[in-house]
């Protein structure tokens, strides 16, 4: 019985090393191709900029049971004028579904925000056009001009919740997750 049980490892060793060399394989085979392609859309930014800053999750809806919108906040830190956009882009796809511009002035601020709100929740300086985003769940890049000086801004997002139609009520407020790209992509 003991030698059963010791050939049974044995062979079961064998089996998953070998399944390791004829998986191996394939992972070092990936299209790089595929993974470029993917990687070169995500990174698309108005001309002239440099994505700096990812924001992982924003909401922004108007429908009858929930009102919400997200507000990033840029600063710049350059002692020159600097372009700055945001770009949002739906769910987990690369496709951007509003890009907002705006040209921050030295050691200024302005607010960008996935639609327009006519109260005093949050002063936007530049919105999504038209209606805005109304139904939207997504990600978005922060990018700015592509210079040494321009590379120092500060972003800050917020999420709110409403509850009413004049977005006057506020629901819930929440600080939203900001992370820093590689300092290696244009800077």
């Amino acid at each position: 019985m003991e030698l059963f049980a010791k050939t049974l490892r044995q062979t079961a060793f064998a089996a998953a090393s070998v399944s390791l060399l004829v998986i191996a394989p394939n992972f070092a085979k990936a299209d790089p191709t595929e993974q470029s392609t993917s990687r070169a859309s995500a990174l698309r930014v108005p001309p002239g900029q440099v994505n700096r800053y990812i924001l992982p999750n924003y909401m922004s809806e108007t429908t009858s049971s929930t009102r919400s919108f997200a507000v990033i906040t840029i600063m710049s830190l350059a002692p020159v004028s600097c372009d700055a956009a945001v770009s949002f882009q739906r769910g987990q796809g690369n496709t951007n579904t509003c890009v907002i511009t705006g040209t921050l002035p030295s050691r200024t601020a302005l607010t960008f925000c996935t639609r327009s709100v006519k109260t005093g929740v949050a002063f936007c300086n530049v919105s999504c056009p038209g209606a805005g985003l109304t139904f939207d769940v997504g990600h978005a890049y922060i990018s700015s001009t592509n210079s040494a000086d321009c590379s120092r801004i500060a972003v800050d997002a917020q999420q709110y919740h409403t509850r009413d139609t004049a977005d006057a009520f506020i629901e819930s407020e929440s600080k939203l997750t900001v992370t820093g790209l590689s300092r290696n992509i244009g800077d």
